[in-house]
């Protein structure tokens, strides 16, 4: 696996075996064994989207710019749904488990290993996928 060793350490990868595209626990490109996802880290984070199923500007309650809590906009539903989002925290395709498209909620992809560590930062930070 390219420059990886037999611990699967690459370049900037620590000694838990990351690899760019796919550790010794065998990560694949669009998700491993663990369901890994690029922008998703363990608790389904999207780009500006937290765990409280917060979605650019909108907050737990389903506020949209000018939205409160009991307003629709769009598609979105009072329980903060927002597009084809649901009041899980739901994007897309994702499940009640604030899943992104294939990912589930322990997975991560590209940079990350069967730890569920970033290459360059720890699970619980959304990582800036290159």
């Amino acid at each position: 696996v390219d420059t990886a060793d037999s611990e699967s350490h690459l370049e900037t990868a620590d000694s838990k075996s990351h690899l760019d595209t796919a550790d010794s626990e065998s990560h694949l490109d669009r998700a491993d064994s663990e369901s890994h996802l690029e922008t998703a880290y363990s608790e389904s984070h999207l780009d500006t989207a937290d765990s409280e199923s917060h979605l650019d500007t909108t907050d737990s309650k389903s506020h949209l710019e000018t939205a409160d809590s009991k307003s629709h906009l769009d598609t979105a539903d009072s329980e903060s749904h927002l597009y084809t989002a649901d009041s899980e925290s739901h994007l897309d395709t994702a499940d009640s488990e604030s899943h992104l498209d294939t990912t589930d909620s322990e997975s991560h992809l590209d940079t990350t290993d069967s730890e569920s560590q970033l290459t360059y930062t720890w699970a619980w930070i959304v990582i800036a996928h290159t």
